[in-house]
């Protein structure tokens, strides 16, 4: 799935009243993830679809409150060497109804895609910089159905996210690695 590998890195917002009532973990999340605004500079490492060799990106990202305070931006800026600088816009916020984590995803020459994916908690958070944040969605990995699951691990100022893919058709029920972003957030 394109998304895995184009929108690593899952970024929420501030839950609208309502939203922690509907399902409270969910409200936490993206309450968590609200405080990665800011500029973050590492490297996306992804598997190759067809070869399953790992290959690293340097990446830039940029995320920004929009004046709604419910959306969220994402600028990611990828390095992909001879090609020069790709660029993936993404727009994201909490669905406080369905409490689920929405998304549109925007890159040159591709089409827009959208997402919808559950929001977890595995563990308590310590506090605003130190928790885990997981995410679930149905979608497509290569050509085929699949689970994806995004782990967002932020550590202080870095934050890393492995997402993962369990493929409908091939009668296994286990994850298999499609990309990690390790990010460190500028002062």
């Amino acid at each position: 799935m394109k998304r895995a590998a184009l929108l690593a890195l899952a970024f929420a917002v501030a839950a609208p009243a309502g939203a922690a009532d509907k399902d409270p973990a969910a409200a936490e999340a993206a309450a968590l993830l609200r405080g990665t605004v800011g500029i973050w500079d590492g490297e996306l490492t992804y598997s190759d679809y067809q070869t399953g060799e790992r290959t690293a990106l340097k990446v830039t990202r940029t995320v920004s409150m929009l004046p709604d305070e419910a959306t969220l931006q994402s600028i990611a800026a990828y390095d992909d060497g001879p090609s020069g600088i790709v660029y993936i816009v993404s727009l994201e916020a909490l669905d406080a109804e369905a409490a689920t984590w929405q998304s549109a995803t925007f890159r040159k020459g591709d089409a827009m895609e959208t997402a919808t994916a559950e929001l977890a908690l595995p563990t308590p958070p310590k506090d605003d910089r130190h928790w885990t944040v997981v995410t679930l969605e149905d979608g497509i990995d290569g050509d085929s159905p699949a689970t994806i699951r995004e782990t967002i691990t932020r550590d202080g100022d870095r934050l890393t996210t492995l997402t993962e893919y369990d493929r409908k058709n091939d009668g296994k029920d286990a994850y298999a690695f499609r990309n990690e972003e390790v990010l460190t957030r500028r002062p």
